[in-house]
C-alpha cells in the first residue's frame, strides 16, 4: 500500500516488472504523467488504485486485455 505518501513524480515502468503483484495501492499522492505501458506485464493484477493523482493521458489498452483485473 502506497497511498497517501506524498509521492510524485512519474510512475515508474519498472513496477510492470512486479509479474506477481496482485494489489497496487498508488491513490492519494501526487503522481503525473500517463501510466506506464509496462503495466501490461502485471498479469496478475487484480486490484488497481491510481485516484487522486495528477495522471494524465489515455488508459494503456494494455490494462483492458488484464484478465484478472477487476473493473
Amino acid at each position: 500500500d502506497l497511498s497517501s505518501r506524498d509521492l510524485g513524480g512519474r510512475i515508474p515502468a519498472e513496477i510492470g516488472n512486479l509479474t506477481h503483484l496482485r494489489l497496487l495501492d498508488l491513490s492519494e499522492n501526487k503522481l503525473r504523467g500517463s501510466i506506464p505501458k509496462s503495466f501490461g506485464n502485471l498479469s496478475q493484477l487484480r486490484f488497481l488504485y491510481l485516484r487522486d493523482n495528477f495522471l494524465e493521458g489515455p488508459m494503456p489498452p494494455c490494462l483492458g486485455e488484464l484478465k484478472s483485473l477487476e473493473l
